[in-house]
């Protein structure tokens, strides 16, 4: 199927308000969700919320929803705990890769405040958080990133969780012109404070030149060489996780 233009890489940011069915965007054709967070003890619960209507809307299993709102919210208490005072965005996106699954992400502004895993007491009160996300989740993880919400953007990091799609899920991959993929790569970039970039297209690839990284964007896939000459490649349909990962790979060529 091709990605319907009107709903390929939309987002919603809505700090405080669930939106009503039929207004969040398309998952499946790279939409996002994006929300700040209160910094007080209303950020857990609100985001227990938003994540449960994110996954209810998607027909996801009642228990794998209980899992995701206990991920999340040790998740916001702990960005609480390390970074007091520091602005807290709940991203969720989806994305394919080698299994189909749901990216829960946890921004705050403090990228020196990294998460590590406690050898915590059973009975202690706190330092259970990350283990809790080894539990309960297929997997996480902590990356350099920048804010979605704050205007301008500011720099920070995101903590991330995965939960597993349906197998299938969304069915068949869809058709999306390069050209159509390297601008709302650039749209999700420069929205997040990364202004230096050009784009050009020719004979069906395009190509997104950043600060010290050239992204090609063929038929079905965003490539780049990173940092540490690895070579990077995300499904277009797959248009955040691929700007996230750029971000971090850019972060790491400028310090």
């Amino acid at each position: 199927m091709t990605a319907d233009p009107r709903t390929y890489g939309g987002t919603t940011r809505n700090p405080a308000e669930d939106l009503p069915a039929g207004h969040l965007p398309n998952l499946a054709a790279s939409g996002l969700y994006a929300w700040r967070l209160p910094l007080d003890e209303a950020g857990p619960a609100l985001a227990r919320s938003l994540l449960a209507d994110a996954m209810t809307s998607l027909a996801l299993d009642r228990d794998l929803i209980h899992d995701g709102q206990v991920a999340v919210s040790e998740t916001v208490t702990n960005a609480h705990q390390h970074a007091p005072g520091a602005p807290v965005e709940l991203w969720i996106h989806a994305r394919t890769g080698t299994a189909p699954q749901l990216v829960v992400s946890v921004f705050d502004s403090a990228p020196d405040a990294l998460p590590q895993i406690a050898d915590a007491d059973p009975l202690a009160e706190g330092g259970r958080g990350l283990n809790i996300l080894t539990a309960l989740t297929a997997g996480w993880d902590c990356r350099r990133s920048r804010s979605r919400m704050a205007q301008p953007a500011v720099p920070g990091k995101a903590v991330r969780f995965y939960l597993p799609l349906p197998p299938h899920w969304p069915g068949r991959p869809s058709l999306i012109a390069p050209a159509k993929a390297a601008h709302a790569l650039l749209v999700c970039l420069d929205s997040r404070g990364i202004h230096d970039t050009r784009r050009s297209d020719d004979k069906g690839i395009s190509v997104v030149e950043l600060p010290g990284i050239n992204v090609w964007v063929r038929p079905r896939h965003f490539s780049w060489l990173g940092p540490t000459e690895r070579y990077v490649q995300h499904p277009l349909v797959d248009l955040h996780e691929a700007a996230d990962a750029l971000i971090e790979d850019l972060t790491a060529t400028s310090t």
